[in-house]
């Protein structure tokens, strides 16, 4: 009995052993003219299982046996990776081009954007410095050599001077609060410090003639107060403008079209602080010295004029946009109005050396800032700042735009120094108070264009 129970164990042992080896077997091979096919479960209910890769079996044709051709066990598959920006597929993005509009959008929207930051360079020119002529030359033999209005005088440095093509650079920063729809930006700019040089010297003979032209009040008629005349005193004169400008801005945006510009154009709607720092300075030196050299004295003027501009206010505007493909128009205006606080600094000196000797006596006033109108003077004014933007754009991918454009803006109520200086100087001997030249505190505009080439990053 023992027996047989050994034997009926062994014999399910066999046959069990044999099956194992034959799962093992690959399966006989198929007539010619008929494929092999995945085998594709096709009951409903949870996801089959598949057997790790290290089980399964090569057939012909390369395919693995039993498994669908898209089987990805690790997850690996790109498509696997939601809201992918680089791509506009829409099994990945739930958007591409399925709607046949060409927008990218597949009917479903649009990419998922959250930030973006835009650096730009600008080419920047700038309302040119408006003043009285500062500098003239003329006939020795004129009554009064370099006065306006004598027959032999001619301008040099005339009443405006053109900056040229200036420098700057502006970074926005953008936080989409909902992509295409609401955002908040902020940008900054600062141009390059520009300094306008004008200077005239004579020869060692003092020629030819260099005035600074001045109308008299006293005699009521044109004057001049000659630093170089012919074998009488030799001279240098230079003048100087210096412009520095700034900003910064933050605004609040919200498309009012109800739809991304993919769509259709659309119409967004801001309003945010503003801040912008004006800064421009007026500087003159001239030195004369008498002839021949070493015998009399050698004299030193200088003025400065300073004017600060700080503007403060809150703006609103309008923009549009539109995109066709990579390619996206943007045009916008906005109108800022708020407080400039202005400073208004006026400070001179002379010195006069005496050549043999050495000794040196200095005074506090100079030629157009006197005893009359230097010093320190604070005023405030409401401006106003419109300015206007149009911009093209295109994606060379999502995720990168390059721009040109086009803006300008103007600043009314600020203190330039040109408009500072006051022609009217009254001369006379010291001691004797005087009234002119005057405190002007004269306010103008200030306006400046530019084109603008961007490269935004967005993400």
């Amino acid at each position: 009995m023992a027996r047989r129970w050994k034997l009926a164990v062994g014999v399910i042992a066999w046959l069990w052993m044999g099956g194992a080896v034959r799962a093992q077997t690959l399966p006989p091979p198929l007539p010619v003219g008929v494929s092999m096919q995945p085998m594709v479960p096709t009951v409903s209910g949870p996801a089959p299982w598949y057997p790790p890769v290290s089980s399964r079996v090569a057939v012909p044709g390369g395919q693995q046996y039993g498994m669908p051709a898209d089987y990805d066990p690790l997850g690996l598959d790109s498509k696997s990776v939601r809201k992918n920006a680089f791509t506009d597929d829409p099994s990945v993005n739930g958007g591409g081009n399925s709607n046949g509009d060409g927008d990218g959008d597949g009917g479903d929207g649009h990419h998922g954007y959250s930030h973006s930051v835009n650096l730009e360079y600008l080419i920047m020119w700038f309302k040119s410095h408006r003043h009285p002529p500062l500098i003239t030359t003329g006939d020795a033999n004129d009554t009064v050599p370099g006065a306006l209005g004598q027959p032999g005088t001619a301008i040099l440095h005339g009443d405006h001077d053109g900056a040229g093509a200036s420098s700057a650079f502006r970074i926005t920063y953008t936080w989409w609060l909902e992509p295409e729809f609401s955002c908040i930006d902020a940008s900054f700019f600062i141009m390059e410090q520009r300094r306008l040089i004008f200077g005239a010297a004579s020869n060692a003979q003092g020629q030819p003639v260099l005035s600074r032209p001045f109308f008299n009040p006293s005699a009521g008629t044109e004057d001049a107060d000659p630093r170089a005349l012919p074998f009488v005193a030799r001279a240098s004169l230079e003048d100087n403008f210096y412009t520095r400008l700034m900003g910064a801005e933050a605004n609040f945006k919200c498309n009012m079209s109800g739809e991304p510009c993919t769509k259709c154009p659309v119409v967004t709607l801001m309003f945010g602080p503003r801040w912008i720092r004006l800064d421009e300075k007026y500087n003159n030196l001239d030195v004369s010295q008498d002839l021949p050299a070493g015998s009399g004295d050698t004299r030193t003027f200088t003025d400065n004029v300073t004017c600060y501009n700080e503007f403060i206010g809150g703006q609103v505007g309008a923009s549009v946009r539109a995109r066709w493909h990579q390619l996206i128009m943007d045009t916008s205006f906005k109108i800022a109005v708020g407080e400039n606080f202005r400073t208004l600094k006026m400070n001179g000196g002379t010195m006069v050396r005496t050549d043999a000797t050495g000794a040196v006596t200095q005074t506090g006033e100079g030629f157009f800032v006197q005893s009359t109108n230097s010093g320190i003077d604070h005023s405030e004014r409401i401006s106003i700042v419109p300015e206007f933007n149009f911009s093209l754009g295109y994606y060379i991918t999502d995720n990168f735009k390059f721009s040109v454009g086009y803006g300008v803006f103007d600043m009314s109520g600020v203190l330039r120094p040109g408009s500072q200086l006051d022609r009217r100087i009254d001369l006379q001997a010291p001691g004797i108070p005087t009234t002119l030249p005057a405190r002007n505190n004269q306010s103008t505009d200030f306006w400046a264009q530019w084109i603008n080439f961007g490269f935004e990053f967005i993400y």
